[in-house]
């Protein structure tokens, strides 16, 4: 029985190295999916949901074939103070966030879907 093609539904260069360091085969496609999410959420769900999502688009945009495909998506957010911290916009986005995190107790959180479609 052949093996089936791993898709990585997710630009992350990181996420690549990590298929590619553990020397699993696997092709890159990345998706887009709704990241909103209504405001009652958990921070410490948001991840998981939005992994789903991404699967589901994944399914969406390439099809999916049991036995022949398994899709893969992942989502990580930064909590701090109950608050999500998204993707910096800029460099000066992003310095304000590590300056709000450097000695600040946060959590890293990643959600992780797997699917075949079915």
């Amino acid at each position: 029985m052949p093996i089936p093609t791993l898709i990585l539904a997710s630009g992350s260069p990181r996420r690549h190295e990590i298929l590619q360091s553990a020397a699993i085969a696997h092709e890159v496609r990345p998706v887009d999916a709704d990241e909103s999410i209504p405001s009652q959420t958990p921070p410490n769900r948001v991840p998981a949901i939005l992994a789903e999502r991404k699967a589901r688009a994944a399914v969406e945009r390439f099809g999916a074939s049991p036995g022949k495909q398994i899709i893969l998506a992942s989502d990580t957010v930064v909590i701090c103070g109950g608050e999500i911290f998204g993707k910096p916009t800029d460099s000066s986005h992003a310095a304000q966030m590590l300056r709000a995190l450097s000695g600040a107790k946060h959590t890293v959180v990643t959600g992780i879907c797997v699917t075949d479609g079915e």
